[in-house]
């Protein structure tokens, strides 16, 4: 399972920066600006490729040249951990070269930065399109007949678990509760009506992911209500499908509704730092990122696709907010050059994307730490498991 999660992790994240990417580098194709080198993953370079005036492939070695009259480097890279994209003047030099990015208007450069993100939010929606068609776990109460949807084996599954109730430390989000004292439920009212009237104990048995448990707690009795529970929070959920336009529907609309949420999410984010507040518990860097992959593994492939849209899209706020070194940074100092009437000078960028850079490692760090302090004794667990330890 560890080296299955690894690969899952490299790949996920190899595919969503490359997408990345490759947004910029079609984007400045198409303008007819100069991409030096495309390479798949990141340095130091295994190999590269490139196509001369004469028509003729040349091969590169790990420190080859290339021929500045030829066209773009294909390489393949040491660390498949997603890709990068040269283009050339993207710092700001070569001003007298038509085919550099510095000399483009300032509607062609806004277009080739912002294109990295609007390929992960494209991505995101395929993803999501592609995953509505094939099934996804869903409330099947919220279904109405017009969405021509097909039900495939329907759940009672757990949203939440309420702290300090019975259920606490026993089961997890995404469980499926499959029978209580052996005895199959299908709804959420078999659930809370049988809690309710076996008070001196219950046997849960349950689903997390393709693995089957069975716990015992005693409900907690709520004073006052006259009335048993166990502290979770259900949703009757199946696997829902949906012809492709409904699909397509429904994924616009999932799409915008997730940008949103994050958005709010990383308004929180912001709040919290400007406000000497901290960062919140809940946000997660590389570490916790692989932890999750790690989860959502277990769970299935739609569980993988469906954080695979997540992160697409926390890829592209991400890379879009106005904070120097990110995406949004450098289209920030296009609008102050069409203000301005002439661009910044390119020391005083760079100098500014430099620290931008030097400040974002930083909270990478610090999140990183964070993550090691929460998971730390998981991935120890799970790495002794793997190599028996």
């Amino acid at each position: 399972m560890l080296l299955t999660t690894i690969g899952v992790f490299i790949v996920i994240l190899a595919v969503l920066v490359l997408v990345h990417e490759a947004g910029h580098f079609f984007a400045a194709r198409i303008f007819g600006i100069r991409a030096e080198e495309f390479g798949f993953g990141f340095p130091p370079r295994v190999f590269g490729m490139q196509k001369l005036k004469t028509g003729i492939w040349k091969f590169l070695s790990a420190r080859g040249v290339g021929d500045p009259d030829g066209g773009t480097i294909y390489s393949l890279n040491w660390f498949p951990l997603g890709g990068f994209v040269k283009i050339k003047g993207e710092s700001g030099e070569n001003l007298k070269d038509p085919d550099s990015f510095a000399v483009r208007p300032i509607w062609q450069r806004g277009i080739v930065l912002a294109a990295g993100v609007t390929m992960n939010v494209v991505l995101a929606f395929v993803l999501l399109v592609a995953a509505l068609m094939i099934g996804m776990p869903q409330d099947v109460r919220d279904l109405s007949d017009s969405d021509f949807a097909k039900i495939k084996n329907p759940q009672v599954q757990i949203l939440e678990v309420e702290k300090g109730y019975p259920a606490d430390g026993i089961f997890r989000p995404g469980d499926v509760i499959v029978s209580l004292d052996s005895i199959k439920i299908k709804t959420i009212d078999d659930v809370q009506k049988y809690v309710n009237e076996h008070r001196d104990g219950i046997k849960v048995g349950y689903l997390r992911g393709k693995i089957e448990g069975e716990s015992s707690l005693v409900p907690k009795i709520i004073e006052g209500e006259d009335r048993a529970v166990m502290g979770v929070n259900l949703s009757e959920v199946a696997f829902v499908s949906y012809p492709v336009h409904t699909s397509i529907v429904k994924g616009f609309s999932s799409t915008i509704s997730l940008i949103g949420a994050i958005l709010n999410g990383y308004y929180d984010l912001f709040a919290r730092l400007f406000t000497g507040k901290g960062v919140s518990a809940d946000i997660s860097g590389p570490i916790g990122i692989a932890v999750y992959t790690g989860m959502v593994v277990k769970l299935g492939f739609i569980y993988v696709l469906q954080f695979s849209v997540v992160l697409s899209l926390n890829l592209a706020i991400l890379n879009f907010i106005p904070f120097p070194a990110l995406d949004g940074g450098r289209f920030l100092f296009l609008i102050i050059e069409k203000i301005r009437g002439k661009a910044v000078h390119s020391r005083i960028e760079n100098l500014s994307h430099t620290v931008g850079f030097i400040l974002l490692m930083a909270l990478v760090v610090l999140i990183t730490y964070r993550d090691i302090a929460r998971w730390g004794n998981d991935i120890v667990r799970v790495f002794r498991e793997a190599f028996g330890w």
